[in-house]
């Protein structure tokens, strides 16, 4: 019975995200200069819940306490996102990796560097990975260029 159980709900839940598809695979987050972007996290512990099991002997309800981390992530500190990021032309696997990903990049009209504005789609990340106070820009290729 269990078993069937769950692979009806697994069931209905391939059929909700195959209705849903679009919105999932198409969700936007706008990014604009100005905007408000988390740049470090605290975990802090949750209270652990618990899931109500019918005793199949007894007949009776009981409470099973879930076990797993159920840690909650809280941002701590915020940046406000610029209206774009510079990358010096030296930068090349930094460049390579954002124009490979599909980011937008231009010519600084005052210099020889690379502009990439934040008003495109992922511009949250990458605030995250090209903001000099992220910890994130540490992964990128070149890091230490």
């Amino acid at each position: 019975m269990v078993r069937e159980a769950v692979a009806a709900a697994l069931l209905e839940i391939c059929f909700w995200a195959a209705c849903e598809g679009g919105k999932l695979l198409d969700f936007d987050l706008p990014s604009h200069a100005g905007l408000q972007v988390p740049f470090s996290y605290r975990r802090q512990p949750s209270s652990a819940g618990q899931v109500p099991v019918w005793n199949m002997e007894s007949g009776s309800v009981g409470q099973l306490p879930i076990t797993f981390d159920r840690r909650k992530i809280q941002p701590r500190r915020h940046r406000e996102l610029p209206s774009s990021y510079t990358l010096h032309p030296s930068q090349v696997a930094t460049l390579k990796l954002l124009e490979a990903q599909g980011y937008k990049l231009s010519k600084s009209p005052q210099c020889t560097c690379w502009e990439i504005p934040v008003n495109q789609m992922g511009g949250r990340l990458i605030a995250l990975l090209l903001d000099e106070n992220s910890s994130a820009r540490r992964l990128l290729p070149g890091a230490s260029e």
